[in-house]
């Protein structure tokens, strides 16, 4: 996510779950259908 411009990332205590956060909007390209994807404003 670094070289997509994240500010900072990481992941969860177990690994099932990681997160990126950005200054702006980055442009998503999802791999899995399957997977869960969250995106907001903090």
């Amino acid at each position: 996510m670094y070289e997509k411009g994240a500010l900072y990332v990481s992941m969860t205590g177990s690994g099932s779950a990681v997160f990126g956060m950005f200054k702006e909007m980055p442009e998503l390209k999802i791999s899995n259908d399957d997977w869960f994807v969250w995106t907001g404003k903090m």
